[in-house]
Formats: structure tokens, C-alpha cells, sequence
């Protein structure tokens, strides 16, 4: 097997930690994140084929907001308003 190049070392490097970081999640936390992926994922595919939305994906979106915002503590005195 040829050696492993910085590169490939590093990209594992990165993978085990998210794995890890993944993996401490609470449940709450992984459903908030997931639903936002499948929302997010629903906006681009929507707005990349026909520039329009449905109306089922913004009331996805933003559930998704709101889902990570209480399961992760996001408020603006925590995290600022993103300035």
C-alpha cells in the first residue's frame, strides 16, 4: 500500500474528529441538525432547478431555525448577531 500523502493524513485527521464531535451529539441535537440539512437541501434544490419555492420549504426552514436555535442555545446575547 503507497504511503498516506499529508493531505490524505490531514482529511482523516478532520473526519475522526467530526465523527467524534458527531457522535456527543443528544438526540434533540442530531434530529435539529439533520431536519436543517434536509431543509437546506430542499431550498437549494428547489431554487437551483426553477427559482421558486414551495410552501412546505420555507416553513421547513424555518422550524429548522428554531430547532437549532433552542438545541444548541443560539441566542443573540450568546452568539452575537453574527457581525
Amino acid at each position: 500500500m503507497a504511503k498516506k500523502s499529508e493531505w490524505q493524513i490531514e482529511r482523516e485527521k478532520i473526519e475522526a474528529e467530526q465523527i467524534k464531535a458527531i457522535n456527543a451529539l443528544t438526540k434533540e441535537q442530531a434530529k435539529a441538525l439533520k431536519n436543517a440539512h434536509i431543509a437546506l437541501q430542499d431550498f437549494v434544490m428547489e431554487w437551483s432547478d426553477m427559482f421558486d419555492l414551495s410552501g412546505d420549504t420555507p416553513r421547513k426552514l424555518q422550524n429548522s431555525l428554531y430547532e437549532i436555535r433552542h438545541q444548541f442555545q443560539m441566542t443573540t446575547d450568546r452568539w452575537g448577531n453574527g457581525e
